[in-house]
């Protein structure tokens, strides 16, 4: 497949990354709301559905983000979407033949006693592959379905401490990372920057651990 140049990839790879922090943020909003006992909807089972609707559209975003060298591919996954291929797994067989290294690899910390610097991965805390697939199968995929069961004005206890454990695993696996987009391609990826509202897309020579 035709692969993009380096500065088209890490502009595109940045305005996807832009599109998921701020969905995030709104999480985040929503989330603290009903942890306070508020509601941005009024509704808090619609805060509720409001949030995993969100988590769903952002694991979408990090499936077009990881193949998006590969100029066909993105297309093919919007096929698949609009067509009801809604199994993650399947979704997941095909970015492995696009891209073998599509996952977002998250990094704790830069090792700058060598030269180049390198790293360090960050071992747990972070979205999973298996957990990817859970969350979008399984948790969303059960929000986006009304119930024969009225709930919106039933007494109802929305699960925030659910929406913050997925809120924090996907923002450690995105927050600090770096992610293989081609044979060529490679960067390393900061969402947030003190005093900065800028991704940071940064290119590296060698994708390392």
């Amino acid at each position: 497949m035709d692969t993009l140049d380096l500065t088209s990839a890490s502009k595109r790879y940045a305005v996807y990354m832009h599109e998921i922090r701020s969905r995030l943020k709104l999480v985040g909003k929503a989330g603290g709301a009903l942890t306070a006992g508020r509601s941005l909807t009024g509704l808090p089972a619609a805060d509720v559905e409001l949030c995993f609707l969100n988590f769903r559209k952002i694991l979408e975003l990090i499936m077009y983000s990881s193949v998006l060298a590969h100029k066909d591919a993105g297309a093919e996954i919007s096929r698949k979407i609009a067509g009801r291929e809604w199994n993650a797994r399947k979704i997941f067989k095909y970015l492995e033949q696009v891209n073998p290294n599509f996952y977002p690899n998250p990094i704790e910390k830069l090792d700058r006693e060598v030269d180049p610097p390198s790293t360090v991965a960050l071992l747990e805390g972070y979205l999973t592959k298996e957990e990817f697939l859970h969350l979008y199968d399984h948790q969303c995929g059960k929000m986006l379905h009304a119930s024969r069961t009225a709930v919106l004005h039933e007494p109802y206890t929305p699960p925030e401490a659910e929406i913050k454990q997925w809120f924090d695993r996907i923002w450690m696996l995105l927050g600090h990372h770096w992610i293989q987009l081609s044979d060529e391609l490679c960067f390393a990826v900061i969402l947030t920057l003190n005093g900065s509202d800028k991704i940071q897309v940064a290119p590296m020579t060698k994708a390392t651990t």
